[in-house]
């Protein structure tokens, strides 16, 4: 079978940022603060604030987290003597918190640590000495306990990683730092961003041309090949993946470890017919970056896979994503990127996946 010829398009710009995933901290860099993640209410109720305590009258705190626009989800800080105010939006992007403090000096010792929960009790108040700080704020992670414990300084912390198998595009793993000077009521801004990306199939079509009109493909199935496993938890670049899943392939096995396998497979069936090009709807399919130079057998480019069927004979398509024509000045999947395809098929695809490669438009 003849490898297919193709016409696809990027709908936005490959580099774009995900909407509505971007949140932000406020930390008052006050002596002394309690936990600013108090107990939540159930993120299912969709109206209304609900008070969760009712110190004397003071004037009104900061915002201690924000949502941009369309969520408008807000959350008010929790410090001495100042109301605590909770707008269940909120809390369906952040199931834990973990805040660390560290020393902005030469060692960058370690100052203060707080985990929080939206359904827990509030933590213990912490204290901080005065002074240039460093705050990691890490959201929906489980970080385990020895790791917690076995902290002691920024680098520490640099050298933890997160895996996709145990991230969730409903809440998904989320970090960010910031640099403040503890005391004298001075505040910083913290903004987590998740380390996953989306690749999205906008829309997918097929249309024959000549000599192969009046054919198309049925049992269609998209999914991503070469998908980083694992991923430094407060990385910003250079991603180079040290584990990968569906690796030369889907894997049932891989597919398994997932939260849930529409992370990166989606069945498409046979499409609707009209004036003869099918059209199969579009998928939003996750994966962590991948920012390898050259490929290998053990780093293998993530590659959005379609699948399906001519006259009973399997066929496919690899599109790299962002790879060749149309990438930006980095090549690869970035963090916290979406990357959309308008895909239209002109030509049966190659009948193996090895074969499959569609480097550009």
């Amino acid at each position: 079978m003849e490898t297919s010829r193709h016409l696809f398009s990027f709908g936005h710009p490959p580099r774009a940022c995900l909407p509505k995933l971007t949140l932000t901290i406020i930390i008052l860099a006050a002596g002394c603060a309690e936990s600013p993640f108090p107990e939540s209410v159930s993120p299912d109720v969709r109206a209304g604030t609900e008070t969760l305590a009712s110190p004397p009258p003071q004037p009104p705190g900061p915002d201690i987290l924000s949502i941009d626009a369309p969520l408008r989800a807000r959350r008010s800080v929790l410090f001495p003597g100042l109301p605590v105010r909770l707008e269940a939006d909120d809390w369906w992007l952040i199931r834990r918190m973990d805040i660390f403090v560290f020393n902005d000096d030469g060692i960058r010792a370690l100052d203060s640590y707080t985990r929080s929960y939206p359904y827990g009790t509030p933590a213990d108040t912490v204290s901080l000495a005065s002074g240039p700080k460093i705050v990691v704020a890490v959201a929906n992670c489980a970080l385990p306990d020895p790791l917690v414990t076995g902290l002691h300084c920024y680098e520490d912390l640099r050298g933890a990683v997160a895996e996709f198998s145990s991230d969730h595009p409903s809440y998904p793993v989320m970090s960010g730092e910031a640099r403040f000077s503890a005391g004298g009521g001075a505040a910083c801004t913290v903004t987590l961003e998740p380390i996953m990306s989306v690749v999205e199939v906008q829309s997918l079509e097929c249309r024959m041309e000549e000599p192969y009109r009046g054919q198309k493909l049925s049992g269609v199935k998209v999914y991503l090949t070469g998908v980083g496993n694992r991923a430094g938890l407060l990385e910003q670049e250079g991603f180079l993946p040290t584990e990968t899943l569906n690796n030369g392939g889907l894997s049932e096995q891989d597919l398994g470890r997932l939260p849930y396998s529409g992370m990166v497979y989606k069945y498409l069936g046979n499409g609707r017919t009209s004036g003869g090009t099918t059209s199969y709807g579009g998928a939003s399919l996750y994966c962590y970056p991948n920012e390898a130079e050259e490929e290998s057998f053990a780093s293998p480019f993530t590659r959005l896979v379609v699948e399906g069927k001519i006259d009973s004979q399997t066929c496919y398509y690899a599109f790299p994503v962002n790879r060749g024509a149309g990438a930006g000045d980095t090549e690869g999947i970035g963090r916290n990127r979406r990357y959309v395809f308008n895909l239209t098929l002109t030509r049966p695809g190659a009948e193996s996946l090895a074969e499959a490669d569609i480097s550009g438009p």
